[in-house]
């Protein structure tokens, strides 16, 4: 069950492969903030997790630990 790219490669393994290059993107998604005092909370996270939660969500959880 575990999504492969070409039928070879786990995703999460394909992005270091060359052969399989053709078959990815890896453009990051870069944002410029500022981190001071006034920061609460700050979430580094993949894709992976976004298809599976809200910003909200995300947050509620980090608010909770």
């Amino acid at each position: 069950g575990v999504p492969r790219v070409n039928g070879q490669l786990a995703v999460s393994h394909a992005s270091s492969d060359k052969s399989l290059k053709s078959h990815l993107r890896s453009d990051p998604h870069i944002q410029w903030t500022n981190i001071d005092n006034k920061t609460n909370i700050l979430i580094l996270a993949s894709d992976g997790l976004w298809k599976v939660m809200s910003n909200q969500e995300a947050i509620d959880i980090a608010k909770k630990v």
